[in-house]
């Protein structure tokens, strides 16, 4: 479950639109070997996430 969301506002957009926000389930599918690329699933998409933006986001 994604507890907070603390990145640009224009990335807090996008990322709202792809269903990370606060209170949403996140799903971690797969982390690349060198934890460059986060592969994530929320309700509404698949994301691949670089990871200074998956950084930005707080779980539960």
């Amino acid at each position: 479950m994604v507890a907070s969301v603390s990145c640009e506002p224009s990335m807090v957009d996008r990322l709202r639109a792809l269903g990370v926000y606060p209170c949403a389930a996140l799903i971690v599918l797969k982390i690349s070997p060198r934890k460059k690329v986060w592969f994530v699933r929320t309700e509404s998409a698949r994301i691949a996430l670089g990871a200074e933006l998956a950084a930005c986001i707080g779980v539960q």
